[in-house]
């Protein structure tokens, strides 16, 4: 695994191969985005949205308007002896989940409910210690829970807050 982590510290990896979590994309993958640098920031918004109509015939069909959308955001700063980092995505979309899901207690398991979520994040990379890149952050969080789960939930807006320490092969 070090020997991995090792050769990874030698390889230039550009921006624009730097997917969503684990994922990398082909050097000719068009990465569609805005990318803006301003006053030493570098920003970077890219996002999707779709909207449809959903018809379903039949005794048990309905009707829906749809949509898949999202909207991500990066910016990068020097501080200090290092690199700030906020990185957040943004959905009108709705999760659902049932009952079971959310472990709520003498319910039926399959009754659905509309959860939503903010999130944001937050890592400061230090400078690197051999072929490795040290790193500390935050992510933050905002659940709204249903009306109808809220004395469950002990409130309608649950905070959550998350620490770490990373350590990553370094960019060269």
């Amino acid at each position: 695994m070090l020997f991995a982590l090792v050769l990874l510290a030698q390889i230039d990896i550009p921006h624009t191969r730097l997917a969503s979590g684990t994922s990398w994309q082909p050097d000719d993958t068009d990465m569609r985005a805005v990318h803006i640098m301003s006053n030493g920031w570098m920003i970077m918004l890219h996002g999707a949205a779709t909207l449809g109509w959903d018809a379903q015939a039949g005794p048990r069909g309905g009707h829906d308007v749809i949509s898949t959308n999202w909207a991500m955001g990066l910016f990068q700063h020097p501080l200090f002896v290092g690199d700030a980092v906020l990185r957040t995505m943004v959905s009108l979309e709705p999760v659902d989940k049932t009952a079971h899901d959310l472990s709520v207690p003498n319910v039926v398991p399959y009754l659905s409910y509309a959860v939503h979520e903010a999130v944001l994040g937050f890592v400061h990379h230090f400078p690197p210690l051999g072929p490795l890149q040290p790193a500390i952050g935050a992510r933050g969080s905002l659940g709204f829970v249903p009306s109808e789960l809220s004395d469950l939930y002990g409130g309608s807006i649950q905070a959550g807050l998350f620490a770490y320490l990373l350590l990553q092969a370094r960019k060269m």
